[in-house]
């Protein structure tokens, strides 16, 4: 099984503390029953029926890196590769090369670590973690605009267009106890408003914790599998996953470090660090980790009926669908780099015969679905 992204390599702290609070907002959203569930393995037809791919033309200078996360924002999309190249990809709505933003370096114009980025309205905001500071860009044209330092730590932005505010996961203490957590941004990156959370909540999470929904924003809280619906300046807790015996230990205890979470892992079997969540219709559907961080399962449950599916492997492509790398505009979104597809692939999961022999297979593809089935069990 193909695993692109390890969920512990930068949770070199961890401390769980939760309150009274914390078990108060779980009762305040709407139970999901993982209490008792079977793995299962599936094809992604008997999943969806909603799967589309986007051919991405390139110019033979320019070279895909490791595509770490997909944001659509009207009417591109946005491809952020932060290690490879250090570089965001624009694309039109039909897959063409529009514009890159590759400008890695120490200069006024330049940034050493490209680590999270938004857009917000017509300007592009870089955050560079290493050398603690922003730029802004013109967009979709990536034209410098101006710099400012930044005194804080971010481990994540998402603009919030509806609300005209910023989203951001901070790592930076709050207190003694807890960090400054999930905090609203104005245009400028000023805190508007600040939700703490303790350390190994905000250690543990990682870019599919964001999704976007079509106009609406979630947060999936890893460890304590609360699901939240993202407003202005504030977080209604909506779902809460709970994984029975299953979830991880939560009130009122404590741990230290990341290899005290590993020898807590080596105690039994949790369900843990629920992401990517979507929401299509009547259909939940999220990955969270069965055991360790390389054991990815996915979650379905279908709200009409109270059914809860899980799924151990999708029989194509080597598990590429089962974990996308994120959600955005509703779908799940992954890319297939040419050596990891063929035509019989690609007609294995529903790809249009006709569309796949219009294809240059030499070229990366971006693929969008969404599931929207519970199988047969």
């Amino acid at each position: 099984m193909t695993v692109r992204n390890n969920w512990l390599n930068g949770m070199f702290v961890i401390t769980l503390l939760f309150s009274c609070e914390t078990d108060k907002n779980i009762r305040e959203g709407d139970r999901l029953d993982f209490s008792e569930f079977t793995s299962r393995n599936f094809n992604l037809l008997e999943l969806s029926t909603e799967v589309e791919g986007l051919q991405l033309s390139l110019p033979d200078s320019i070279i895909l890196g490791k595509i770490e996360s997909i944001r659509y924002v009207h009417p591109y999309w946005l491809m952020h590769d932060p290690n490879f190249s250090k570089a965001i990809y624009l694309f039109d709505s039909a897959g063409n090369f529009v514009n890159s933003l590759q400008k890695a370096g120490e200069g006024p114009e330049e940034y050493l670590s490209l680590f999270s980025y938004l857009v917000w309205d017509e300007e592009l905001i870089v955050y560079d973690r290493n050398l603690g500071k922003a730029n802004w860009y013109s967009f979709p044209e990536f034209d410098y605009i101006k710099s400012k330092n930044v005194d804080y730590y971010i481990m994540d932005l998402i603009f919030l267009e509806n609300q005209k505010q910023a989203l951001a996961v901070f790592d930076d203490w709050h207190t003694d106890d807890s960090y400054l957590g999930i905090v609203f941004l104005d245009k400028d990156l000023r805190i508007v408003e600040n939700f703490p959370k303790p350390p190994g909540l905000i250690e543990a999470t990682q870019i599919g914790n964001l999704s976007d929904n079509n106009g609406f924003w979630y947060f999936t809280e890893p460890l304590s599998e609360m699901v939240y619906l993202l407003g202005k300046s504030e977080m209604q807790p909506v779902y809460w996953i709970d994984f029975g015996e299953f979830k991880i230990p939560g009130l009122n205890w404590g741990i230290d470090d990341a290899d005290d979470f590993h020898e807590l892992l080596q105690t039994r079997e949790y369900a843990f660090a629920v992401h990517n969540f979507n929401l299509h219709e009547n259909l939940i559907s999220f990955n969270f980790y069965l055991g360790n961080p390389e054991n990815v399962k996915l979650g379905l449950y279908d709200l009409n009926a109270d059914q809860a599916v899980v799924i151990g492997e999708i029989s194509t492509a080597d598990d590429l669908f089962l974990r996308p790398l994120n959600v955005s505009a509703g779908y799940n979104l992954t890319v297939l780099y040419p050596d990891e597809y063929n035509e019989e692939m690609l007609m294995e999961i529903g790809l249009n015969l006709e569309w796949i022999k219009s294809i240059d297979i030499e070229n990366p593809l971006m693929i969008k679905y969404r599931f929207n089935k519970i199988p047969n069990l």
